[in-house]
């Protein structure tokens, strides 16, 4: 929940999800890298903002 929230702060200058949708064509080249392994920007970005409402929602694969 925490990475979400921090490269929503850093990326897009906010956390409202209309404006977060309205700025994502302009990361459309933007690729991260973890070493020598390279994932695009908004496919991460995506990946932990499904995460983030799975563990905050319904604490689903995350109660222990």
């Amino acid at each position: 929940m925490f990475i979400t929230f921090t490269l929503s702060i850093v990326v897009f200058n906010t956390t409202d999800l209309s404006m977060i949708f309205v700025k994502t064509p302009f990361l459309l080249f933007h690729l991260i890298y973890f070493g020598e392994y390279g994932i695009h920007f908004l496919t991460f970005f995506t990946i932990s903002l499904v995460l983030t409402g799975g563990i905050k929602a319904a604490q689903f694969f995350f109660h222990v």
